[in-house]
């Protein structure tokens, strides 16, 4: 019964104690870490031991609800790597495209999976509302292009409409899709091997120059229930957080 669920769930997140142990074990994409593109961005990434602390610090707020919303939805925990390319895991991260957030959503696709945009809050910047929706916005990209996380991933990044055009100019269906073989921006060609580089990398620390921070698998942040809208650096004189 949805008791015994529970409590089978609540039992395996509890067997790990390190969140990055639990990322590693929901990994779906290996296949492609030894693709020559991905080895070239392992290379790159390998010793960059000031980026994985930083980005350790940066992904301990948010990270643990990041992954219960990507393992509840059974998608590939590679996902939970995505905000590293996209932002470094800031997210007041700001692009000169005007992509916001952990996640990097323009307004416009941010609007189109129900985030909140106004003078007083842009959801883009809530870790937990940016996440549902770059989720809802990956699943679909999924589904639109063959069920291939790869391509969805560099759809994610470039948008549908320049994936289906990149598919039309490298004579492709959707029945057979192959990323590396895309004419895709430079900057997309780049997110996809560096996204699956650290993942490798994460998969097998051992096996590099890299120490990752231990992050505690259990909740940081709290939603709080307020009685209407409320300036935030008003609400930081009240906690004492200034």
């Amino acid at each position: 019964d949805s008791a015994d669920l529970s409590s089978a769930q609540e039992d395996e997140e509890t067997q790990y104690t390190n969140l990055w142990d639990r990322i590693r074990d929901g990994f779906q994409l290996q296949d492609q870490y030894t693709h020559p593109g991905v080895k070239k961005q392992i290379k790159q990434q390998s010793d960059n031991q000031r980026l994985f602390d930083l980005v350790s610090l940066r992904a301990t707020p948010f990270l643990f609800d990041i992954v219960e919303e990507i393992e509840n939805r059974g998608l590939p925990l590679e996902l939970a790597l995505l905000p590293i390319v996209e932002s470094t895991y800031n997210p007041n991260a700001y692009s000169s495209d005007h992509a916001v957030g952990l996640w990097q959503m323009i307004s416009a696709t941010a609007s189109s999976f129900g985030v909140q945009q106004d003078w007083w809050f842009d959801g883009r910047r809530d870790p937990t509302m940016s996440t549902s929706a770059a989720l809802d916005y990956l699943e679909a990209l999924h589904g639109n292009f063959g069920d291939n996380w790869l391509v969805a991933i560099g759809a994610y990044n470039t948008g549908g409409g320049n994936m289906r055009r990149a598919m039309r100019r490298g004579d492709q269906s959707y029945d057979d899709l192959d990323f590396w073989s895309l004419p895709v921006a430079l900057e997309t060609r780049s997110l996809v091997p560096k996204l699956l580089a650290f993942a490798a990398i994460i998969n097998d620390i051992d096996k590099h120059a890299i120490e990752l921070p231990i992050i505690e698998n259990k909740p940081v942040l709290a939603a709080v229930e307020l009685p209407g809208q409320i300036d935030l650096a008003q609400a930081a004189l009240f906690l004492e957080l200034e």
